[in-house]
């Protein structure tokens, strides 16, 4: 029984280095989920249009770039959709693109596009209390589409890649859009802003169509091959 034990004793030791060996190609994921996990879990308060965009902008360190479009810019670009959405706030609404360029010069990115309500009460027509907190969850699809970028940055991968959020508030107040009114170049729902935030996911000169709007906390993924 002694030799036993004493012959499975480097066994036991290597187990952990052969683990850690296995495991850290997957440690970059790892720290990706995390972070996703993290930005969907704040409170409103903690995350809005401007931190949102402050956390997607930290990602440079892992390589890749981002920008940040503010208000006025996204109004000379007539992104009447996210500015709809959010006109009601306080909080003014952003745009972000992060781009990760890990092929070969001439080949076009896959492009994903995240909503980034970071808390949507409905506006005027306020949603029912109960639960309302819950709707800080509205931005869980440009969450994804953020952790995702920091994946493809960390893990270094060999694909070109754009990532698209607009980050925007969605409540009641004096210069809310009322029941029935609407931007003229689009729909004034959460998913307008989402229409609004993929129009650079299709042409970097911000001059593309808007795709068509996934459901409620989920983020759309599409390969470009020019303009749609």
């Amino acid at each position: 029984m002694w030799s036993a034990c004493c012959a499975s004793g480097p066994t036991r030791s290597a187990a952990p280095r052969a683990a850690n060996a296995a495991y850290r190609p997957l440690d970059a994921t790892a720290a990706s989920v995390f972070f996703t996990r993290d930005l969907v879990s704040e409170p409103a308060n903690t995350i809005y249009p401007e931190s949102l965009a402050e956390q997607a902008a930290a990602l440079t360190e892992l390589g890749l770039s981002v920008e940040i479009l503010e208000e006025n810019r996204l109004r000379e670009i007539g992104m009447g959709a996210l500015l709809g959405v959010a006109q009601g706030s306080a909080r003014p609404p952003r745009v972000v693109v992060m781009e990760h360029k890990g092929g070969p010069s001439d080949s076009p990115p896959v492009a994903f596009v995240g909503k980034g309500v970071t808390f949507d009460t409905g506006g005027i027509s306020i949603k029912p209390a109960a639960s309302m907190e819950d709707m800080k969850g509205d931005m869980a699809g440009g969450a994804r589409v953020t952790g995702l970028m920091h994946a493809r940055a960390a893990r270094k991968g060999k694909t070109n890649a754009r990532g698209v959020i607009g980050p925007g508030r969605k409540q009641p107040g004096g210069k809310a859009q009322p029941p029935g009114g609407c931007p003229k170049n689009r729909q004034r729902h959460g998913h307008g802003g989402l229409a609004d935030a993929g129009r650079p996911s299709d042409d970097r000169n911000l001059n593309g169509g808007p795709i068509a709007a996934p459901a409620p906390r989920q983020a759309a993924g599409r390969s470009w091959r020019g303009r749609a």
